[in-house]
């Protein structure tokens, strides 16, 4: 009988989404693959639960969203009842077990809202479970249909405002000499700064206005997509137009600012992974 496969640590198929892993905590149907995965710091996800009287709660925290599809043979009884037992056997309680018409059908579109929206076209099953322990809370809903399940799970997070202002940048260059940007946005292999870079780039002339003695060196840095050279290039690129920028729209000295480019010398992270090489992608202000 094909059974539910619990890693302690995530272990990717062969198959798997690149970048994907297992929720440490619930694990994958023997046989199933990663076709869909989202794992954020910091989000929201809607849950479904109770049965009667049908309620869903939003849970906040480190939010992992994954889609497996399932290994032919295996019936939603039998990929729920190897969920519900795995998991109890690992401390969660059992918030809802229930199966298609069972769960009730006043709130299906609501409940689409909390799912894979391919999830919920026939039968189904809906397991939502949650576990308590000194150090963390894990809340999960896991959805199964005849192809596919989907685990929605949240992690114990505490909210952290990543907003950065002056005073903040200001006193990071004063620790570490240096801070990095990443929603300073180019298109793919421009330099030219999209709009939506603007604020940023006015918070690092606010900070240059406000210290007259300060000096900076901007760097780009890119992702190991293509060449060498033309990584160097575009780096160097990009961060003469932040520099262009500051000078033409800021009025900062042009002296006080230097534009370099080391291409994908200097990664922050892997580039084996699309968050990976986003993470790569970005700006940083080095002082002089």
């Amino acid at each position: 009988m094909t059974t539910l496969s619990l890693f302690s640590t995530p272990a990717a198929a062969q198959d798997d989404a690149e970048g994907s892993a297992d929720h440490p905590e619930i694990g994958r149907y023997e046989g199933s693959n990663i076709v869909f995965y989202e794992a954020l710091e910091y989000d929201d996800q809607r849950m479904f639960t109770s049965v009667d009287p049908e309620e869903y709660e939003d849970f906040e925290g480190a939010v992992t969203r994954i889609v497996y599809d399932l290994p032919e043979g295996a019936s939603i009884l039998q990929v729920m009842r190897s969920y519900e037992e795995k998991l109890a056997e690992k401390g969660f309680d059992v918030l809802v077990a229930c199966r298609s018409r069972d769960c009730g059908r006043s709130n299906l579109i609501e409940l689409r809202e909390t799912t894979w929206r391919k999830i919920l076209q026939n039968e189904f099953g809906i397991l939502t479970v949650a576990k308590t322990s000194d150090e963390a809370t894990t809340n999960a809903q896991i959805i199964i249909a005849p192809r596919w399940v989907n685990v929605n799970a949240v992690d114990t997070a505490a909210f952290e405002n990543k907003v950065l202002d002056a005073e903040a940048v200001t006193s990071q260059l004063e620790a570490e000499g240096k801070i990095a940007f990443y929603d300073i946005h180019f298109d793919t292999g421009s330099a030219a700064i999209k709009p939506e870079s603007t604020p940023t780039i006015a918070l690092i002339a606010e900070v240059l206005t406000a210290s007259p003695d300060l000096s900076i060196i901007v760097v780009g840095h890119t992702d190991n997509v293509g060449g060498l050279e033309d990584n160097l290039a575009l780096s160097r690129n990009r961060a003469q137009s932040v520099v262009d920028g500051l000078i033409a729209d800021h009025g900062i000295a042009s002296e006080r600012v230097t534009g370099a480019g080391v291409g994908y010398l200097a990664p922050e992270t892997t580039n084996a992974t699309a968050e990976g090489r986003a993470r790569n992608r970005r700006v940083e202000i080095v002082v002089r």
